[in-house]
């Protein structure tokens, strides 16, 4: 489980403050090291993914995720009421399995996902402020072999 805001406080605050006429783009580097010590050495794969936030209504947003080296997929991030009505999105199957590798190699850019977010009702990916959402929470399911 990574929170953006408290895992990645630096991608977080670019995410929220991307600068004039640009989109807001949350990237968060998942190497293998940052998944638990008994995976180090073993290949990591990506078996499904659940995206979270707690956002200041219950409207619908939509929400881009691109994996490392994959294509953008768009979804509707909704408001499920099972879970206290926090946003959520999940893929409990994906396919093909999103290969993270093992330790990185030198000079090797670490996996990297990328997140873009914005209200349904939004023209642009640029609107969001720090009040509209308190934290975007991503788990993976993963597969070591």
């Amino acid at each position: 489980m990574f929170s953006a805001r408290h895992d990645y406080g630096s991608a977080w605050a670019r995410f929220l403050n991307p600068g004039t006429g640009n989109d807001q783009i949350l990237n968060l580097q998942m190497p293998p090291d940052r998944f638990p010590f008994f995976t180090y050495g073993l290949d990591l794969k990506v078996a499904t993914i659940d995206v979270l936030s707690k956002t200041s209504d219950t409207s619908d947003y939509m929400l881009v995720i691109t994996p490392p080296g994959g294509i953008a997929t768009t979804v509707t991030f909704s408001a499920d009421p099972t879970l206290g009505g926090v946003h959520h999105w999940d893929n409990p199957n994906v396919s093909p399995k999103i290969d993270l590798g093992k330790a990185l190699s030198n000079g090797a850019p670490p996996p990297t996902w990328s997140f873009k977010l914005k209200k349904a009702s939004a023209a642009d990916f640029r609107s969001l402020t720090a009040s509209d959402l308190d934290d975007l929470v991503i788990i993976v399911g993963y597969q070591v072999s």
